[in-house]
């Protein structure tokens, strides 16, 4: 029997993931209408977007059609998946009850769980941004700290990793077969890109002009060279030499997904491999070329001119279309071996048993 499960997600690419993998074990999505976004918003919830606002505003495709669910489907609903279910989870249940057991929490960032509390100087906490190691419900996510092995070496009651609360995956990409297969790859190269929205808050904001005078385009919101719509980014990575990656966090990212099903040669840090855990994914020389150092340091003079001089060299070292093609085609190859998969009975099978354990 068919179930039903209303998502709080609104960017494109984890929305149709998320609704590719639950379809897959049986369940029928629907988005939230505006009376349920509205009255998340009056409890307190965070995160609460509109898909309207992010299309029009911030270049997103629109994603796949869903059917929407009202404020009553709230009271009936299986599943109720939140993007930051960690902190609205105990706000939700204030008002639906009913939900405290069926929710889910779809952690889409990057980066090793952490409980942040602020406090004043009289030690009463003054923000509390949720506990990401003991949170409140189970766990759907891209982030690959929840796949590892227990660090605390006894049970801790409800640790996502004590209690098998948590499934992570390279989740599958929807559009995947819109880029390469249905571009192919360029043999005369454009400038390098970078697909990254407010490019100064992801830890490389000194190194923005630097690989700008290098040539590369830093296209995205409130970004250097401004926003291009998602309509373009595929013939954008079909004839870009390389995509350069300025984040120190992501998991994995939907623009690095974009260059590697195009086949462009990606140029990430080391410290995003480190810092994310994915280096079954970015292996350095062979399916990316790399930056940077592994570290939580912030970046010295020194780090910069380095980080300059390496990514430069790595674009020098592209404009070999040998080297290229090697690079672009592993990175995509890699992929598409790592990435859950609809069509793999292993991927439905362990998803299915993790959903029926995890809600019945």
């Amino acid at each position: 029997m068919t179930k039903k499960a209303i998502l709080q997600v609104a960017d494109t690419g984890p929305l149709e993931s998320l609704v590719v993998m639950l379809r897959s074990v049986g369940y029928e999505c629907f988005l939230p209408d505006t009376h349920v976004r509205s009255e998340l918003r009056g409890l307190g919830c965070d995160c609460v977007l509109d898909i309207e606002n992010l299309v029009a505003g911030w270049g997103y495709a629109q994603p796949i059609d869903l059917p929407i669910a009202d404020k009553t489907m709230m009271q009936t609903t299986d599943l109720y998946v939140d993007v930051k279910a960690h902190r609205n989870g105990p706000k939700i249940w204030s008002k639906w009850p009913n939900l405290e057991k069926r929710t889910l929490w779809y952690r889409i960032n990057g980066g090793e769980p952490e409980h942040v509390v602020k406090r004043d100087a009289e030690g009463n906490v003054t923000e509390d941004h949720g506990d990401e190691i003991c949170p409140p419900c189970p766990i759907l996510t891209p982030n690959l700290w929840y796949s590892s092995p227990c660090k605390h070496g006894a049970l801790v009651r409800n640790c996502y990793c004590c209690q098998n609360k948590s499934y992570s995956c390279y989740p599958p990409f929807y559009r995947f077969d819109d880029y390469f297969t249905k571009h192919g790859r360029a043999h005369l190269y454009d400038d390098p890109i970078c697909l990254i929205h407010n490019l100064q808050g992801w830890g490389y904001g000194k190194l923005t002009e630097r690989i700008r005078a290098l040539g590369v385009r830093c296209h995205g919101r409130s970004s250097p060279d401004d926003l291009i719509p998602h309509s373009q980014v595929s013939r954008e990575l079909y004839s870009a030499l390389a995509m350069v990656h300025l984040k120190s966090s992501d998991a994995p990212g939907y623009a690095l997904y974009e260059g590697l099903a195009a086949g462009c040669p990606l140029v990430v840090s080391r410290r995003l491999i480190w810092r994310n855990r994915m280096q079954e994914l970015f292996i350095p020389e062979e399916t990316c070329l790399v930056f940077d150092r592994e570290t939580h340091e912030g970046l010295t003079d020194r780090d910069v001119d380095d980080c300059e001089l390496a990514i430069g060299t790595a674009l020098g070292r592209l404009r070999d279309p040998v080297l290229n093609e090697r690079i672009g085609m592993a990175g995509r190859e890699r992929l598409l071996s790592l990435m859950w998969d609809e069509k793999k009975q292993e991927d439905i099978q362990s998803l299915g048993q993790f959903m029926e354990r995890m809600f019945g």
